[in-house]
């Protein structure tokens, strides 16, 4: 049967974490904000996360007009790149440069995209020096159309450099560009079947074509064409708010499709993982769910397969890192889930695979 079972950071000498020669943390870094967005490498030994620093998203944070009320940008490094077997940052990036981080993809060719609510924009990095390749948007300036973006949520990027954005919170769209960034257009804010209510999150499935979109306030994930065209849609209202999706495309184990994250934001109700398998070749399996009580505020979340990442020895199981945007400084804003069959916390340690050079990272005290 398989379930849910919380992975606690790798701790210092602690076995399995033992091997890595005092570099464990004893939890995931504190510095880490409020994680806005959150996206793994292909291989499990990396996350990326683009986190709030000392801010915090409140009521007050917005006018009316969408524009962000703080003056200045965060000081801290937005951007971190986690160690996975260590729990410890190997770079950071993006200092004085966001005002509201929210969500974060990887491309194909390994570059960190952005989206900041605040500068309402889109933007490109350089996931080695953390130097800006490209921006999107006019910073700090809401638009529409082709012009611009209005709280955009996330990007989708093709392997060609082509790309999609959910936008978001004012303009409830999913704009598409070529690999160019010219804008080619969009769908969802005028269509009344497709209309989105705060796409939230998004993923692109190259190998089917097709794009899933957290529809957070419809509680559904909708699926599309790359042009648009409206393919099925699943309705998650039972389960609560979609505000995060992922998807894993490893066939073994039987455990690729897409999984969601789920908040009722009801007292008494559970925060929960949605996963629907098998959603290519042959008939679908139904919909299953799993309650995550040490989930308060979710947002996004990040998935891989249990034969990278150190588990390879755990068996048939999926790793699964949350972010969330607790309210109070210095709370859990990270966690790492283990979803299979079988965990035991004093057995089940991370492993790093032969040839993992974790021993030769730089490590930042941050």
């Amino acid at each position: 049967r398989v379930s849910v079972h919380v992975v606690p950071p790798p701790p210092p000498g602690g076995r399995g974490a033992s091997s890595i020669g005092g570099h464990a943390a004893a939890r995931w870094p504190a510095s880490i904000g409020q994680v806005g967005g959150l996206a793994n490498e292909e291989d499990g030994r990396h996350v990326w996360i683009f986190h709030r620093g000392a801010r915090t998203w409140t009521g007050e944070s917005f006018s009316t007009g969408h524009r962000v009320r703080h003056d200045t940008p965060i000081a801290e490094a937005t951007i971190v790149r986690l160690c996975t077997v260590t729990g410890r940052v190997v770079a950071a990036f993006g200092a004085g440069e966001h005002y509201m981080p929210h969500g974060l993809s990887l491309g194909p060719d390994g570059s960190v995209w952005i989206t900041d609510v605040g500068l309402h924009q889109v933007i490109r990095y350089n996931q080695t020096t953390g130097a800006r390749m490209a921006t999107y948007g006019t910073a700090k300036e809401p638009a529409r159309d082709g012009h611009g973006f209005c709280m955009p949520t996330q990007v989708a990027v093709a392997e060609d450099g082509s790309f999609w954005v959910t936008d978001g919170y004012c303009n409830a769209r999913v704009a598409h560009f070529d690999s160019s960034g010219k804008y080619v257009g969009q769908w969802g804010a005028a269509d009344r079947k497709a209309a989105f209510e705060v796409p939230h999150s998004i993923a692109l499935d190259s190998c089917a074509s097709r794009i899933f979109v957290a529809d957070r306030e419809n509680s559904r994930v909708a699926v599309h064409t790359l042009n648009g065209a409206m393919l099925r849609e699943f309705d998650l209202s039972e389960h609560g708010f979609v505000y995060g999706i992922a998807l894993l495309r490893s066939e073994e184990q039987g455990m690729a499709g897409f999984y969601a994250i789920c908040w009722p934001r009801v007292p008494g109700r559970p925060v929960r993982l949605v996963a629907q398998w098998a959603v290519d070749g042959g008939a679908p399996s139904g919909l299953a769910h799993w309650d995550l009580p040490t989930v308060e505020v979710p947002h996004m979340l990040a998935v891989f397969g249990g034969a990278v990442g150190g588990t390879k020895g755990w068996g048939r199981g999926v790793s699964v890192f949350v972010g969330e945007t607790r309210p109070r400084l210095g709370d859990v804003s990270l966690q790492r889930l283990w979803l299979g069959e079988d965990f035991d916390g004093a057995q089940n340690q991370i492993e790093p695979a032969r040839g993992w050079t974790w021993r030769s990272d730089t490590y930042l005290d941050i």
